[in-house]
């Protein structure tokens, strides 16, 4: 799940596309999607929807009408850029804060498009952005997760177990979650550590031990922590300096919708 953005082409509104498959007056343009939509009742015909679309996809020289297309971020990654911007101050990008939305849907003007360009700018020149916990694989020495601070460092919520697991810069934490709870934070704090080894015990039924490296310490669950399938042995918090290059994943492709929004004069649809 997470934020996708697209920017439509002219060529229907200028009469550039091959001739649809169907009359005039069984397509409209649909002011919300800034795209030629099929006309009800004829969009509840199964068939008549699949040919429309096939043929919207190859109408004209941009696939599926769309100038630019971006996957923008997962929202987990649309959040700790939010929480980048707003480290550096929201008086700085009020465009990125009203135009970028929480949820699948709206537009942005290409005005806004404009603007929000400035800003990515301006947070791209920035020398240093402070810094963040990050949870380290220690032997490979690789950042597994960044601090998010919209979900309170939690960024496992494992309801069969009731466990959520998470860290901030006291260490890794893992919360037993009272049943039928799911609020951040709500349960109780069952173990916490900055260095970390986790041991994958039994196949039918599965243990996971976790020992607290600088005490001894163990916590024993069902929930295992895995990153792109690999479990690591070894995990660690510490503070790690950040810069605006962290964020390419999302600048880049914002980038690329606003520029389009501004060049072609049409809205970013957020989908």
């Amino acid at each position: 799940m997470g934020l996708d953005a697209y920017v439509p082409c002219n060529c229907y509104k200028d009469g550039k596309t091959k001739p649809p498959p169907f009359p005039e007056d069984y397509i409209f343009f649909e002011e919300e999607t800034g795209m030629p939509e099929l006309a009800q009742p004829y969009s509840e015909d199964d068939e008549k929807w699949n040919t429309f679309m096939d043929w919207r996809l190859t109408a004209c020289e941009h696939e599926d009408m769309e100038i630019a297309s971006e996957r923008i971020a997962n929202w987990g990654g649309l959040r700790y850029f939010q929480q980048a911007l707003d480290r550096v101050g929201w008086e700085h990008f009020p465009t990125l804060r009203d135009e970028i939305p929480d949820y699948n849907g709206g537009f942005t003007p290409p005005q806004a498009s404009a603007k929000a360009l400035e800003e990515l700018k301006f947070f791209q020149e920035q020398r240093k952005l402070g810094s963040y916990p990050f949870l380290i694989d220690t032997e490979r020495g690789t950042e597994l997760r960044e601090y998010t601070e919209a979900y309170e460092g939690i960024f496992i919520m494992d309801g069969r177990h009731g466990m959520f697991i998470g860290f901030d810069k006291d260490g890794l934490f893992f919360i037993k979650q009272p049943e039928g709870k799911s609020v951040l934070r709500a349960g109780k704090l069952v173990f916490q550590a900055k260095r970390v080894e986790q041991q994958i015990r039994g196949s039918i039924k599965k243990q996971v031990v976790y020992t607290d490296l600088d005490t001894g310490k163990q916590f024993v669950c069902q929930t295992e922590i895995e990153f792109d399938g690999r479990c690591p042995r070894y995990m660690h918090v510490e503070q790690r300096s950040i810069d605006p290059s962290e964020f390419d994943y999302i600048i880049i492709p914002l980038t690329k919708v606003f520029k389009a929004s501004v060049e072609i004069g049409n809205p970013v649809y957020w989908c």
